[in-house]
């Protein structure tokens, strides 16, 4: 029968040990594990009992995602050298974390919310009394 890891003392010292490793690997679980914290539900209570917790583990992905954009920039203008699936995997990662800014589609709505609203417009113009041949 497997044991179980016990829960990590919630300090100011384990946290930050935390927000340290979410930064480093990107990931809640690996820095979960680099921490010795039993899983990211523990990370996730934290944050339901600790808003200030909460708004720094929201600042410290989005450290990791501008990560991802400053590798992506590097990339594009040379100065890193990736193969093609990795630039796609940095892509793709960037379309889930930042959809509003890299997503390929968008949905238009018209006002409120609703339907878009389309007129025709008949445009005729007014050629005077020429006559056609």
């Amino acid at each position: 029968m497997a044991t179980q890891k016990p829960h990590a003392v919630c300090n100011d010292v384990t946290k930050a040990l935390f927000l340290v490793e979410y930064r480093r690997h990107g990931s809640m679980a690996q820095a979960c594990r680099e921490a010795g914290i039993g899983s990211r539900q523990t990370i996730h209570n934290w944050m339901d009992a600790d808003a200030a917790f909460a708004a720094e583990v929201a600042d410290a992905k989005e450290d990791v995602i501008d990560g991802l954009e400053f590798t992506l920039y590097q990339v594009a203008t040379g100065q890193l050298e990736f193969s093609s699936p990795q630039v796609t995997a940095l892509i793709f990662s960037l379309k889930g974390n930042r959809p509003e800014k890299y997503r390929d589609r968008y949905e238009l709505t018209g006002k409120d919310g609703g339907p878009v609203e389309v007129k025709t417009i008949e445009v005729v113009k007014d050629y005077g009394s020429a006559t056609v041949p």
